[in-house]
């Protein structure tokens, strides 16, 4: 009889070690998703915020079928995130790659953790457990961005609506 760990046999586990000490980052998009399925990952949350016309807005980035993710994502409004890579990527790093990618901006204003929040079961990211790190950040007045604004009590009928508690663990936590 062969020894199984995980599913695998002892051969299958040998191969799949040897595979992995080749892998380098960046990982392709399913190689990625294939791994958070299986380990812990942390989301790396930018709730961002202004003030116009005496109301708070928050800038939100659409997710569709057109970025790869339908499952995950399926044609909705976003907060702004990425994952953390648990290398020795700083904090101040995974902001600045954020602001790159999510909304085409060199860097935050401003920015701060306020929290994390532990999340179990299947939720918005349909990983099963999750440690989410929350951040309040700020652009400079009048800095063009991907994302798009709207008042926080004006969410669009596409809003990811399991995202909200997220908005209100931010503003609570300001």
């Amino acid at each position: 009889m062969l020894a199984v760990t995980g599913g695998l046999s002892a051969k299958e586990e040998t191969q799949l070690l040897n595979l992995l000490s080749k892998v380098c980052q960046p990982f392709s998009a399913s190689f990625f998703e294939a791994l958070t399925d299986l380990l812990p990952v942390i989301p790396f949350e930018a709730v961002i915020l202004r003030e116009h016309m005496g109301r708070r807005q928050i800038c939100l980035v659409w997710r569709g079928h057109e970025d790869g993710n339908a499952e995950k994502w399926p044609d909705c409004w976003t907060i702004p995130g990425t994952v953390l890579r648990v290398t020795d990527e700083s904090l101040n790093a995974a902001m600045v790659r954020l602001a790159n990618k999510e909304l085409g901006v060199q860097a935050f204003a401003s920015w701060r953790t306020v929290g994390m929040r532990l999340l179990h079961g299947k939720h918005e990211h349909g990983r099963a457990q999750t440690l989410q790190m929350v951040n309040l950040a700020t652009l400079s007045d009048g800095q063009s961005t991907k994302g798009e604004w709207f008042y926080l009590d004006e969410l669009p009928p596409e809003f990811l609506v399991a995202q909200q508690s997220l908005i209100d663990f931010a503003l609570a936590n300001e």
